[in-house]
């Protein structure tokens, strides 16, 4: 990690050639995925691992790296990126019921209570 973001899963030095994606997230670009990996913003790397915020971009990363690789039809979006995590975190049972506790669910499953919204709301 540096002082300038942190990086996830890639090793090595960067290519001129590579594919970059960037990663927008509540208006503010959160993230560059590569085909290898994700490089995360400072805000985010300084946060400890299982927070809400961190964990949702860091899936929204696996999204784009998948478009990226062509594993996943593209083109990326965020849109499409948020739809992802949000099926990749939380449990399609869960939504199934009434939830009680909205804020305590959402803890639990590390992802922001926003995007547990969304998700009940489809």
């Amino acid at each position: 990690m540096t002082e300038r973001g942190g990086r996830l899963w890639p090793r090595g030095r960067l290519s001129s050639r590579m594919t970059m994606q960037t990663i927008t997230y509540r208006r503010r670009t959160v993230a560059a995925a590569i085909v290898r990996g994700l490089f995360l913003c400072p805000r985010l790397v300084s946060r400890p691992v299982g927070d809400p915020e961190r964990t949702f971009v860091i899936y929204m990363g696996v999204y784009a790296a998948d478009v990226l690789r062509g594993e996943l039809p593209g083109p990326y979006s965020d849109e499409q990126a948020r739809r992802y995590a949000r099926v990749a975190l939380i449990p399609g049972e869960l939504l199934e019921h009434e939830l009680c506790h909205l804020e305590d669910t959402a803890r639990v499953l590390h992802v922001p209570v926003s995007e547990l919204r969304q998700a009940r709301a489809q």
